[in-house]
């Protein structure tokens, strides 16, 4: 393509079609989960800076999303964890942000997402707003931004835990971008 030096659309000179996105027929949640990776894509990379692990996540998800065995929320869910994980904006995961000490098993925490991190209850303050995060959310998140694909593939999380992780990646999305995505409405989760 021929990349213009003004705010105008390039000019694309040739190309191919290797593959394209087909939802599942009849599934309308495979099309918005489509649409909210692209605009995902969008808000959180760089135009014209090669990220071939973020192309090879979208190409993946968007594979997932046109076989009607797999759940459409979960490969929304999956993307913006990995995505998050892949542009550094994932949150801290394995200890407190204000003590350092490890996060365990059996405790609540709290997502203190301007401080890209969890607060464990001895750390928690009235002034430390944040998100609630469950142990068991918090297992199921570090094992989806696992870089053992195939642990993560296996991976399937309750509603609730696939709910708490997507509230999760929205609020660290949403603090990233200064408002909620736009096709965000049509994701439907259970609450």
């Amino acid at each position: 393509f021929i990349h213009k030096a003004s705010g105008t659309l390039d000019l694309l000179t040739q190309a191919k079609l290797v593959a394209k996105f087909t939802p599942v027929s009849h599934n309308i949640h495979s099309l918005y989960s489509g649409y909210y990776i692209a605009e995902l894509l969008t808000l959180l990379t760089e135009d014209f800076d090669p990220a071939p692990e973020v192309f090879d996540l979208a190409v993946r998800s968007l594979e997932q999303l046109s076989d009607p065995q797999t759940a459409p929320l979960a490969v929304a869910v999956r993307f913006e964890l990995n995505i998050l994980k892949l542009v550094g904006m994932l949150p801290n995961l394995a200890e407190c942000c204000v003590c350092g000490e490890p996060v365990e098993s059996g405790q609540k925490f709290v997502l203190w997402v301007s401080q890209g991190g969890l607060l464990c209850s001895a750390c928690r303050r009235e002034e430390y707003t944040g998100r609630s995060v469950s142990a068991g959310a918090l297992a199921v998140l570090r094992k989806l931004v696992s870089s053992d694909s195939a642990l993560s593939g296996r991976i399937h999380p309750s509603e609730k835990q696939l709910s708490e992780c997507h509230l999760l990646a929205v609020s660290v999305i949403t603090a990233a971008i200064g408002r909620k995505p736009a096709t965000l409405r049509y994701i439907n989760l259970p609450q």
